[in-house]
C-alpha cells in the first residue's frame, strides 16, 4: 500500500504494529505491561485501518496531532482496560487492578464519546455531535455495570462475564466508528452475530 500510494505511513504503521505484537507476545503479555501492550496493538491496528485518511493528510503529519488519534486512542484505552481488568480473571480477584481496568475502559470511552470535539475528528463526522454522544453513552451503560457489579464482588464468574460482554461490544463499537466517519456499519455490525453465537460454544476469556 505504500508503494502503491507512494506516502511513508502505511508501511511504518505497519512495521510498528508488527514490533508490538510480537513485543506483547513474546515478553509483555505476561507483565504488568501486558494489558497496555495489547491496548497499542489494538490502536496501531485501528491506525493501520484509517492509513488511507492519514495519506490524505500527506506523510509529513504522520506522527503529529493532525492524525485521526481520537479513534486510536479510545479503542486502545478500552482494551487496555477490559485486558487489565481480566488478569485475574480465574480466581477472585483484587479490587485494585479491577479500579485501574474500570476507569481505563471509562477513558476509552470518554475519549470515543467527545471525538466530535477533537479538532481532526469533528471535520470529518457525518451526524450530530450529540447524537454522537448519546450512542456512546449507551454504549458506556451497556457495559460499565457489568464491571462495576463485578467489581463489588470480584469472582471469577462475574469477572468472566463482564469480560466477555466487553469484548463482544468491541464489535458494536467498531460500527459506530464506521457510520460515523464512513457512513455505514451493518457489514461490521453484522459480524456481532456469529460473535455471539461462538460465545456460546467457546469462553472468550
Amino acid at each position: 500500500l505504500s508503494v502503491l500510494c507512494q506516502s511513508t505511513a502505511p508501511g511504518l504503521i505497519a512495521w510498528m504494529l508488527s514490533v508490538t505484537i510480537v513485543a506483547y507476545n513474546s515478553w509483555l503479555k505476561h507483565t504488568w505491561l501486558g494489558p497496555l501492550a495489547l491496548g497499542l496493538c489494538r490502536a496501531g491496528n485501528v491506525l493501520l485501518g484509517m492509513s488511507p485518511v492519514i495519506i490524505q493528510l500527506g506523510p509529513e503529519k504522520f506522527l503529529v496531532l493532525d492524525t485521526p488519534l481520537a479513534p486510536c486512542l479510545g479503542v486502545g484505552c478500552y482494551v487496555a482496560g477490559v485486558a487489565w481488568f481480566a488478569r485475574e480473571e480465574q480466581t477472585t480477584s483484587h479490587r485494585g487492578p479491577l479500579l485501574w481496568g474500570m476507569l481505563l475502559v471509562l477513558a476509552g470511552l470518554v475519549v470515543s464519546a467527545t471525538a466530535p470535539w477533537w479538532e481532526f475528528a469533528a471535520g470529518r463526522l457525518l451526524w450530530s455531535g450529540w447524537v454522537w454522544l448519546a450512542v456512546w453513552l449507551g454504549l458506556g451503560f451497556a457495559v460499565l455495570p457489568k464491571f462495576f457489579h463485578a467489581w463489588k464482588n470480584p469472582v471469577a464468574e462475574r469477572v468472566q462475564r463482564a469480560v466477555g460482554w466487553a469484548l463482544l461490544l468491541i464489535i458494536p463499537m467498531d460500527a459506530v466508528w464506521c457510520w460515523g466517519y464512513a457512513g455505514w456499519a451493518l457489514p461490521v455490525l453484522a459480524l456481532w452475530v456469529p460473535a455471539w453465537l461462538l460465545s456460546r460454544r467457546l469462553p472468550l476469556t
